[in-house]
């Protein structure tokens, strides 16, 4: 069955409208510089949805029923979307994309018994704005492309993605951090051990995160998005009464989504 619009894109949006902090965990997987298998959580702080025959550009709007069949079967035109993360550039995760940008994520719902797992691939968009003294900035940190066999595709992505203006989006996304946050994105490189810096540096930077305070400059400079574009999506919705459910989505090429009904 062909869909243009996903329900699962609106459960996300609704999500985030209704969560106090303005972000989702997810659990991210991505693979290694040697090739294991990596997974930390990750807060989804947008949902980007690109119309791909028009110009209006939808964030975390949220207009849809609960998750039953007949949602399932509605249809829109078909959107691009996009899930947006925010992240420290020099953290290993960025480079182990920048390596392979095939990523999994997962969240449980336990309010509605939900179960949503996204494989994508996940892209690195170093904002313009935080790149003093670069000309012209490389906004987008990309894989090997020589060796690439989905370049072309890379390419349309970040063609479609760049219809949202993501200059204007991190640049909020940036203001909208807590000072303590932009504090762990000036000196300390993350999962660098502590005892690489002298006591004094350590200290004065524990100050720091302590008041809350931080170089401005020094965290924009190391602070990027971490866009991941959905390809395939399971959802199980698991009730107390009646039967369990699970879909299936997957995105095609002409960026609309086949959906099928599978045995939880």
């Amino acid at each position: 069955m062909a869909e243009k619009a996903p329900v699962w894109q609106e459960l996300l949006k609704r999500a985030l409208i209704e969560k106090s902090d303005y972000s989702v965990a997810f659990a991210l997987g991505t693979i290694t510089l040697n090739g294991k298998p990596s997974v930390r959580y990750v807060g989804l702080k947008e949902v980007i949805s690109i119309p791909s025959s028009a110009n209006d550009i939808s964030h975390s709007v949220v207009n849809s029923e609960p998750l039953d069949a007949s949602t399932i079967e509605s249809a829109r035109r078909p959107e691009f979307s996009a899930l947006v993360f925010t992240t420290d550039v020099r953290s290993p995760k960025c480079a182990e994309i920048q390596r392979n940008p095939a990523c999994s994520l997962s969240t449980w719902a336990p309010e509605s018994g939900i179960q949503l797992r996204i494989d994508g691939t996940a892209y690195i968009y170093k904002p313009a704005w935080s790149q003093q003294g670069a000309h012209p900035p490389e906004v987008w940190l990309r894989p090997d492309m020589q060796s690439s066999p989905s370049a072309p595709v890379v390419n349309k992505v970040e063609s479609i993605i760049h219809q949202a203006d993501l200059e204007v989006h991190s640049r909020a996304l940036f203001d909208g951090l807590h000072s303590r946050t932009r504090a762990w994105h000036t000196r300390g490189i993350p999962g660098n051990p502590m005892d690489s810096y002298t006591q004094g540096e350590k200290e004065k930077w524990l100050e720091e995160l302590q008041a809350g305070d931080s170089a401005e400059t020094e965290a924009a400079r190391n602070f990027a998005l971490l866009l991941v574009v959905p390809e395939e999506v399971d959802i199980v919705q698991i009730v107390a009464r009646g039967h369990d459910r699970r879909w299936h989505w997957k995105l095609s090429r002409d960026l609309s989504w086949t959906v099928t009904e599978l045995v939880p």
